[in-house]
């Protein structure tokens, strides 16, 4: 993950620029951008994870640290990558 944020440099460095933010996302992670339009919820869901699991600690951690529920939040910030 480290890497893809450190490729930003690189793209700067050689004086790359985007028209979009979609554009931008998608130059560094073809999921960067899907991770945008979908809720935080479905993404765990879709991963795995369990309602219950998702209600009682994915919605804890997205109301302490980001002040939005499951459902408000997209899966940008919360995105899992092994």
């Amino acid at each position: 993950m480290i890497e893809i944020v450190f490729s930003i440099y690189d793209y700067q460095d050689n004086g790359r620029t985007f028209d979009t933010v979609e554009e931008f996302l998608n130059m560094l992670d073809k999921d960067f951008y899907a991770a945008t339009r979908v809720s935080f919820r479905k993404y765990l869901f879709e991963k795995g994870f369990k309602k219950r699991f998702i209600d009682e600690i994915g919605q804890m951690a997205t109301l302490v640290n980001y002040d939005q529920s499951v459902d408000s939040m997209n899966a940008f910030p919360g995105r899992y990558r092994p």
